[in-house]
C-alpha cells in the first residue's frame, strides 16, 4: 500500500496538464452554473454605484423645490469610467466592465467613458459591450448614446490628465471617440452634466493593474469616491485602500464579475455576464490542482513512511 501511495509523488505532469485542460473545457460543452459568494469589496462596489444613484435622487428632490422658487438648480452627478484595458485583459476584466455598465444603465446613471493610457483596443471594446448589452436587454431600449452615455476614446499622460480633467473636463477631452466636440451640447447633452471633479459621483477604474494615482490626486485633493477592478495579482496591491476608506469598493478579477452579476440577478438562470461564464471553468481547474496538492502530499508522506522517517 506504502508503494502504491509513494507513486503519488511521481505522477506524470503531463496527467496534470491533461485533466486541466479537461476541466476547463468541458463547462463550454456541458453549460454548468454555480452560485458565488459577494465579497465585501464587490458589495462595495455595487453599493457605491447605487449610492449616486440615490444621490440623484436627492438632488432630483431639491430641484423640484428650487423650481419653484425660481432658484437654479442642481446638476445630478454623473460616474466616470476608466476602461483601458485590452486583449489580455478579457477573461478578467471584461465580466466586470459588464457588470459595471448594465448597473449603470438599469439604474439611468449617465456615465462616461474613457482609456486613459489605454490600449489602442479600449475604445472598441466599450462600444462592443454597448452593443451587446442594448440588445440583450430590451429594457435599455430608449437610452441613448451621447444623452445616457458616452465614450471619450483614448487621452495620454496618466497623473498629468488626472488633473487637468479635475479642474476642466472638457479641456483634457475636447472630442469624443467618435470625433464630435465635447461642447456639442446638441450632439452631447450628456456633456452638459459635467465641468470639473465635483460634477462627478464615482470614478472608477478596471484595469489589470487599474490605476494607484487616482487615490492621491483624486480622491485625496477632492474627495471623489473611487471604485477600483483589477486582474487577481493585482488584488494584494489594491486591498490595502478599503480598510482606509480610499475605494469603496474592488472588484478581484473573474470572480469579481461573477460575484456582480449575482448581485444584479439573484436568479443564477438569468446570469450570462463573462465572469459567470468563466468562474465555472475557473472554479474546476482549481479543483483539479487543488486534488494534485493533496495526492502529492500523500505520496511525500508514503515515501516517509517507507523511509522509516
Amino acid at each position: 500500500m506504502l508503494d502504491f501511495l509513494a507513486k503519488l509523488q511521481t505522477i506524470d505532469r503531463r496527467w496534470l496538464y491533461l485533466f486541466v485542460a479537461v476541466a476547463c473545457t468541458l463547462p463550454f460543452l456541458v453549460p454548468v452554473q454555480i452560485d458565488v459568494y459577494v465579497s465585501p469589496e464587490t458589495q462595495g462596489y455595487y453599493d457605491a454605484v447605487e449610492g449616486v444613484k440615490t444621490q440623484n435622487e436627492v438632488i432630483r428632490a431639491q430641484n423640484f423645490e428650487l423650481a419653484k422658487r425660481g432658484k437654479p438648480l442642481k446638476r445630478e452627478k454623473v460616474v466616470i469610467v476608466d476602461s483601458p484595458w485590452g486583449p489580455g485583459c478579457i477573461g478578467e476584466v471584461r465580466g466586470q466592465t459588464e457588470a459595471l455598465f448594465e448597473h449603470l444603465l438599469r439604474n439611468r446613471t449617465p456615465f462616461i467613458v474613457f482609456a486613459l493610457d489605454g490600449d489602442v483596443n479600449a475604445p472598441s471594446y466599450t462600444e462592443d459591450i454597448m452593443k451587446k448589452m442594448l440588445k440583450a436587454h430590451p429594457e435599455f431600449a430608449d437610452r441613448k448614446y451621447g444623452v445616457d452615455w458616452v465614450n471619450l476614446g483614448i487621452t495620454r499622460t496618466g497623473w498629468q490628465a488626472m488633473q487637468v480633467m479635475a479642474k476642466d473636463f472638457k479641456q483634457q477631452f475636447p472630442t469624443d471617440s467618435r470625433g464630435t466636440s465635447t461642447k456639442d451640447y446638441e450632439k452631447l447633452p450628456i456633456m452638459q452634466r459635467i465641468n470639473d471633479i465635483k460634477d462627478v459621483g464615482l470614478l472608477t477604474c478596471s484595469d489589470y493593474w487599474p490605476k494607484e494615482d487616482y487615490v492621491g490626486f483624486v480622491h485625496e485633493q477632492y474627495g471623489t469616491k473611487l471604485a477600483f477592478g483589477g486582474g487577481g495579482i493585482s488584488s494584494t496591491t489594491i486591498y490595502r485602500y478599503m480598510p482606509s476608506g480610499q475605494i469603496a469598493g474592488f472588484l478581484v478579477g473573474t470572480r469579481g464579475g461573477a460575484e456582480y452579476d449575482r448581485l444584479l440577478h439573484p436568479n443564477i438562470k438569468d446570469r450570462v455576464n463573462l465572469g459567470s461564464k468563466l468562474i465555472v471553468p475557473l472554479a474546476y481547474g482549481h479543483l483539479v490542482i487543488i486534488l494534485a496538492i493533496v495526492l502529492g502530499n500523500i505520496g511525500y508522506f508514503a515515501t516517509q513512511r517507507k523511509r522509516g522517517n
